[in-house]
């Protein structure tokens, strides 16, 4: 098994060359990558540990914005108070997340794409993922879901992620439509349900990466918190985290639970 894991990363390592030829970075192979990172995590007990002024180790998790883009407009998100089209806003670009990896990437067990965006609507989401996966690293994203759509996306985040967390405000089609807008109930179960039968089918000696939903409970759902665990069931989704609504501003204050 280990040996399938080994030719698995040498192909890919090849397609990523042909891919990128002119790439100066030598990516390095899975015994070589797997000695770096141990050797890291061994120097990150002892910096947790001692609680040096300068830490020895490289990070072993980071989070790396790659995008402020997002597709929808979430009627409790903080965006809603800046005066700009969503979808306008920039993206990290190919070429400094790869100055980033090349750095970091050999050392790093899991980097979080998540910040203020949603992290599959980078325009080089593919090539990031694709990355990651050279280097080994995997991916802790939060996403909407909405993305998974695109061709071949799901197939490009299997094996570079770790955990994948879909923000689920909703059990039901009117609810979740009204909180989560320009996003569509149906697709996402129906990408969910897309997701997992790409996981189910992973060998055995694969990993297989984590389902998790987080739901923003407030005064429009909270009756619909049931109904989400028994949806979480029905999906095979292995964790759900449930956070009250933070009110920025003066934003929907009426959304809050806080005097109830």
């Amino acid at each position: 098994m280990v040996q399938d894991a080994k030719s698995r990363h040498q192909a890919h390592l090849s397609r990523w060359m042909e891919r990128f030829p002119d790439s100066a970075h030598r990516l390095l192979d899975l015994d070589e990558l797997e000695a770096l990172k141990s050797e890291n995590d061994a120097k990150a007990e002892v910096d947790q540990r001692d609680r040096p002024e300068v830490c020895s180790a490289y990070p072993t998790f980071v989070t790396v914005g790659n995008t402020h883009k997002c597709n929808l407009t979430c009627q409790m998100c903080f965006k809603q108070l800046d005066d700009v089209e969503n979808m306008t806003l920039p993206d990290m670009g190919m070429a400094r997340f790869e100055r980033v990896a090349h750095e970091l990437f050999p050392h790093l067990r899991t980097i979080a794409l998540s910040v203020t965006g949603e992290p599959l609507v980078s325009r080089s989401i593919f090539e990031e993922l694709d990355l990651m996966r050279s280097y080994g690293v995997r991916g802790s994203i939060t996403s909407n879901a909405m993305p998974l759509s695109k061709s071949g996306l799901i197939e490009s985040l299997i094996p570079a992620t770790d955990t994948l967390t879909i923000s689920m405000d909703g059990a039901s089609e009117p609810v979740f439509n009204a909180i989560r807008r320009r996003a569509k109930f149906d697709r996402v179960l129906q990408n969910i349900r897309l997701f997992n039968e790409a996981r189910n089918a992973l060998g055995p000696d694969e990993f297989r990466p984590r389902l998790h939903f987080n739901h923003i409970l407030q005064w429009r759902n909270v009756t619909e918190l049931p109904r989400l665990i028994e949806l979480a069931k029905e999906l095979d989704v292995d964790q759900v985290n449930v956070e009250h609504v933070y009110i920025f501003e003066n934003l929907n204050p009426d959304d809050s639970l806080a005097r109830h």
